[in-house]
């Protein structure tokens, strides 16, 4: 009878270790998936145009202004300004998806917000606010739009030569 315990708890013992060895691999699963949206668009609607301005002496700044009016600062003489307004863009892409316009700045590129004559002769412009100054939106069904004015100054005296004037402003946009 001894005999027969001692068996019967040899195989036990062995039935055991035989469950109890260590498990050497595991799997398990992942979802992949992708959203495809539509690419992102930026188109050039109308020019930032400062219009006429009289070099009177007195120098000044002349603004136009993100919804098109325009300041003439402390420039003493005025006339019809002409063609006046913002740059106007439209961002196309995804309805609802949010965007980031960067402007370029002068440090960036140095031509960058100069209007030059053909001849040497330059104005420095800035934008109102600063190209630091983020422009954002979320485009709806037919797009985003946005304006940007900016401000150039008239130098005092006859520092600043007659003639016209050119330039070209550097956006870009991105969703975000």
């Amino acid at each position: 009878m001894k005999n027969s315990i001692k068996i019967l708890a040899a195989i036990a013992i062995l039935g055991f270790a035989g469950n109890a060895s260590a498990q050497t691999s595991a799997s398990t699963t992942a979802s992949a998936s992708a959203t495809i949206i539509s690419g992102i668009t930026l188109s050039h609607d109308a020019d930032l145009t400062f219009g006429k301005i009289v070099n009177d002496g007195v120098g000044g700044t002349v603004t136009v202004n993100n919804n098109g009016t325009i300041n003439y600062g402390t420039l003493t003489t005025t006339l019809t300004p002409g063609t006046i307004g913002a740059a106007k863009f439209t961002v196309g892409g995804q309805s609802g998806a949010g965007y980031n316009v960067t402007l370029t700045e002068a440090d960036a590129v140095p031509t960058a917000n100069r209007l030059e004559d053909g001849a040497g002769n330059e104005l420095v412009f800035s934008f109102n606010g600063t190209p630091a100054t983020a422009i954002t939106g979320t485009l709806g069904t037919v797009g985003g739009q946005f304006a940007v004015g900016g401000s150039v100054a008239v130098t005092a005296g006859a520092n600043t030569n007659n003639g016209a004037y050119t330039g070209t402003i550097t956006c870009q946009v991105q969703y975000n």
